[in-house]
């Protein structure tokens, strides 16, 4: 089990700072309008513009997406680390299976995979 900092510690102050972090940045991309297309598919209605609830001015916007800019590499680099992270957490646990309860895995994330891909259509595994 992997065990996270208690976020009323010192230890957690870059974790709450992300977390505010990525709801500007979500705030910043829901305020930016979607690339206009090219085409547009018959009987489809136009995309809304993006809502833009804390009215942010053009300036505001260019300013945002500055910051976000400023602060991408830094969060992908997190972000790979978590996934590393991940990978390793997932070889630990699958230590501790059975062979029974590993071809059990596999065939339950085969169904997932299949039902994510489409296939199967209404069909849930259980």
């Amino acid at each position: 089990m992997i065990s996270f900092p208690n976020p009323r510690s010192r230890g957690s102050r870059p974790v709450v700072s992300l977390l505010a972090l990525g709801g500007l940045l979500f705030v910043a991309a829901a305020s930016t309008p979607p690339p206009a297309r090219a085409q547009q598919m018959p009987g489809m209605a136009a995309p809304a513009a993006a809502p833009n609830p804390l009215n942010l001015t053009a300036d505001q916007k260019n300013k945002m997406k500055a910051i976000q800019l400023k602060y991408k590499p830094a969060a992908d680099k997190l972000r790979e680390q978590m996934r590393a992270l991940a990978i390793k957490a997932d070889k630990d646990m699958m230590t501790i299976l059975t062979p029974a309860q590993k071809a059990k895995l596999k065939q339950l994330q085969a169904a997932q995979m299949q039902q994510m891909q489409g296939g199967a259509a209404g069909a849930r595994p259980r």
